[in-house]
């Protein structure tokens, strides 16, 4: 997969509506990111608007143990979301292992 200014790193995990990755964006390669692709999802102006205005809700909230999107975007017909990257285990591996 191929995704415009973003250099993928690994697939982090991969549910069948969303993958999420492990990237690095070409204008800042020393921040990593993870990007969330969003699988079959075709938004509508007025809907990206509404997707926007939820992350920005989010970011003025600014809450350290809130995980807040950087931003929702549109390329090439995929829809994905990106934010800092932390390192951690998926929700799944945690509820297997307690």
């Amino acid at each position: 997969m191929k995704i415009l200014n973003y250099e993928i790193v690994e697939k982090v995990a991969e549910v069948p509506q969303t993958a999420v990755f492990k990237v690095y964006h070409q204008a800042n390669p020393n921040q990593t990111l993870v990007l969330k692709v969003l699988k079959s999802i075709n938004f509508s102006g007025y809907k990206k608007a509404q997707f926007d205005q939820k992350i920005e809700h989010l970011k003025v909230l600014k809450n350290p143990l809130l995980i807040t999107p950087d931003s929702f975007e549109v390329n090439d017909g995929m829809c994905f979301i990106t934010q800092e990257y932390f390192n951690g285990i998926s929700l799944d591996v945690f509820i297997k292992e307690h």
